[in-house]
This record gives structure tokens, C-alpha cells and sequence, in this order.
């Protein structure tokens, strides 16, 4: 069983920059596509990445900001490596009779198949991220410069898990089929206001900085669950015969 698991594997990354500027200004745009296929059935990745920089300069003034964005999908699906190696090498993997068209264990393997949960389960999970910070600094006279900082990271994550409606032998026996999300956003932001005061006088130098800083993070989440769905094609929640309550959490 193990080598219907397993499969070539394969990962490819692709950049893109675009740069330029002026004596009083710079930018620089990069951009990532990234796939990743593992060397296990049924599981793969997807990423997605872009990222800004930019600084600008006129008098005293100097602003600039940095900011990357990032998206990754991930499907996989429920599979056992224990259970692969535990398979009996007498048994057959397929069975044209089953309405699965997998086989179930015997001859004394008492162990799900591995190979039908890879097939007849998955699982999805989308994460985007958003982080980065923008700045602005001014010298209000020699020496005395204010700095204003805010910076930000933001998450978005849901997950889908389904697992069909089936049975494939004695030991593995799934009904109703079940579907289950979760969703979660994590938010945070900063804020900064500094003073810095720099100076030599002869042989003396005097530094000194001064500030506020303050920084609000939230969190949200929620879970949800429900089972008997009218067609695997048809994964919404309140389209199934009998739902799981929400769990909904603030921090």
C-alpha cells in the first residue's frame, strides 16, 4: 500500500522585482508564485506573495513604508502511515464490488485502509496574512528629530475539513458524512511617536530619546460542524440535515 501513497514530488518558486528611483525616492515591487507537491498523495500547496518598499525624501521630511502580502492554500487529506505499513501484502487495495472501490482489511489486519481515507477524505486550508509598516520622520530643528511608526499584521485563516459518507470493511465505517470549519482573525496594530535629540558640543555629546507607544491586538474565531449533507459536490453548512453549534471566541 505504501507505494499507492506515495508519488513524485515536485516544488517550484518563481520571483519577480521591479525596482527604481530618484535621488529623493526609491521604490521596489517583488512578487512570488510557489507550488509545492508532496511526495504523498492528495496533498499540496499553493502560495502567493507580493511585497512593497518605498522611501521619499523632500526638505526634512522623509516618509516610507513597507508592506507584504501573502496568501497559501493547502489540501490535504486524512491518511495513516502507520496503517499503510500495517497493510497485509496478501490483501488487495481495490475492490471492484465495493461502492467505494476500495478494499477493507482481513486476514488479520484489522486496520483502516489508509488509501481509501486519502481519497474519499480532504481537507482545505486558506491563510492570508497582511503585515508591514509605514513611517515618517522630521527634524523640527538641528538635532531634535519626531519619528511616527505604525505597523500592522493581520491573519486570515479557515480551515475545511470533510470526511464522505462511506464504508469500506469492518473497520472503517463513516455515517453520515460530516463536514467541519473553522475560521479565525487576528488583527494587530501599533502605533509609535518618538522624540530623538542628538548633539556634540566640543568634546560632549548628549542623546536623548522620548516616546509613546501603544499596540491593540483582537482576536476572532469561530467553529462550526454538521453532518448528513445532501452531496459531497454541496459543502454548505446549513444545507445538512443536522448542524453542530457555532463556537464563537473573542480575545
Amino acid at each position: 500500500m505504501m507505494d499507492e501513497l506515495l508519488q513524485t514530488g515536485n516544488y517550484q518558486r518563481h520571483n519577480l522585482s521591479v525596482s527604481g528611483g530618484s535621488q529623493n525616492a526609491n521604490f521596489r515591487l517583488s512578487g512570488i508564485y510557489a507550488t509545492d507537491k508532496s511526495i504523498i498523495i492528495q496533498d499540496k500547496n499553493k502560495y502567493y506573495g507580493a511585497q512593497f518598499i518605498s522611501d521619499f525624501t523632500k526638505g526634512k521630511l522623509k516618509i516610507g513604508e513597507t508592506l507584504s502580502l501573502g496568501y497559501t492554500r493547502r489540501n490535504w487529506s486524512d491518511k495513516n502511515i502507520i496503517d499503510a505499513q500495517k497493510w497485509s501484502s496478501t490483501l488487495p487495495l481495490y475492490d471492484a464490488n465495493s461502492s467505494t472501490g476500495f478494499a477493507g482489511a482481513g486476514n488479520g489486519t484489522d486496520v483502516q485502509s489508509a488509501l481509501a481515507n486519502a481519497y474519499l477524505n480532504k481537507n482545505v486550508n486558506d491563510n492570508f496574512s497582511v503585515n508591514g509598516n509605514a513611517w515618517a520622520t522630521y527634524e523640527i530643528i538641528k538635532g531634535l528629530v519626531y519619528k511616527f511608526n505604525m505597523g500592522v499584521d493581520l491573519s486570515r485563516i479557515r480551515n475545511e475539513g470533510y470526511i464522505g459518507n462511506y464504508s469500506v470493511g469492518q473497520y472503517q465505517n463513516h455515517n453520515p458524512d460530516e463536514l467541519n470549519i473553522s475560521s479565525s482573525q487576528n488583527n494587530r496594530w501599533l502605533f509609535e511617536n518618538t522624540l530623538t535629540y542628538e548633539n556634540n558640543f566640543g568634546k560632549h555629546a548628549i542623546s536623548a530619546l522620548a516616546g509613546i507607544t501603544s499596540e491593540e491586538s483582537r482576536y476572532n474565531a469561530v467553529n462550526a460542524g454538521a453532518r448528513g449533507l445532501p452531496s459531497p459536490d454541496v459543502l454548505i453548512l446549513n444545507s445538512a440535515s443536522w448542524q453542530v453549534p457555532a463556537w464563537w471566541g473573542r480575545v
